[in-house]
């Protein structure tokens, strides 16, 4: 089993962060803060379909190794993925609604992109966690690991809706 780089990971980390958020200052303005919400609903949408298309390799490596054991939990995560990616990319009438109702407080500014770098780390993670599962000799050990990330994004998305004042 291979080291993964962590310098990689946290270089892709800082990159990801830059091209996807403004600093905190850049969430006042209305078309700029709702441009950044899209960009970064979308990249993490995107970035959890391409993990869960990972977990269909995993399973195929599940199933030859005769590990069906776990192939209930592997679609679990799937479909657990599928939901949120899914979640993500239907919250702009949400988002544009909140965005719209003028300059956000610093209160808001701040809280917006703490939750919204907290979820590009958690996709980092899960990203690290992926990497480490497909070249372990026992890739079944990292299942709740996933899930607790996936759970982890799932969660923070919905502190980010709480913000709104929808449901």
């Amino acid at each position: 089993m291979t080291r993964p780089n962590l310098k990689q990971y946290e270089q892709r980390f800082r990159k990801a962060i830059g091209a996807r958020l403004p600093d905190v200052q850049g969430y006042q303005g209305v078309e700029v803060a709702t441009q950044t919400d899209h960009r970064l609903r979308t990249y993490l949408a995107d970035e959890l379909d391409r993990h869960r298309d990972q977990l269909g390799v995993f399973r195929n490596r599940l199933l030859r190794s005769g590990r069906v054991d776990l192939l209930d939990d592997v679609e679990f995560l799937a479909h657990r993925m599928t939901q949120l990616a899914d979640r993500l990319r239907t919250a702009d009438y949400t988002y544009a609604d909140f965005f719209s109702r003028g300059p956000l407080t610093v209160e808001q500014m701040t809280r917006l992109y703490e939750i919204d770098t907290a979820l590009i780390q958690a996709l980092q993670d899960l990203e690290h966690l992926m990497d480490q599962m497909t070249s372990a000799v026992d890739p079944g050990l990292y299942l709740r690991d996933l899930t607790e990330v996936v759970h982890r994004i799932q969660s923070l998305f919905d502190q980010r809706t709480e913000m709104t004042g929808r449901p």
